[in-house]
């Protein structure tokens, strides 16, 4: 079973070890509503951590930083500013800044 939701490299890669060991893989989240998912792991008590940064808009201040609501909020502006997902995956190799 995968997390990915839309990273198709994630996604893949997995299905292809599960392929090789014969094993059958299922992807439960796959193209689930980012902002939805993202909003009922808050509203559950998980506790997300940002535990690497690879690449603009982030930063050094968003590492360590908790997914909390605020957190959320910027990341709805980063996605609509620079294309990116909420999720932290990556979904197309063409972003535009």
């Amino acid at each position: 079973m995968t997390g990915a939701l839309l990273s198709v490299y994630q996604s893949t890669r997995i299905q292809r070890i599960c392929r090789e060991l014969d094993l059958w893989c299922f992807n439960p989240l796959w193209h689930t509503d980012q902002e939805n998912y993202m909003e009922r792991l808050i509203d559950s008590g998980f506790h997300a951590i940002i535990t690497g940064v690879f690449s603009a808009p982030f930063d050094a201040t968003w590492l360590g930083r908790t997914i909390d609501r605020k957190a959320l909020v910027e990341l709805k502006q980063f996605s609509r500013k620079f294309g990116i997902t909420l999720t932290g995956e990556v979904a197309s190799t063409k972003l535009s800044f």
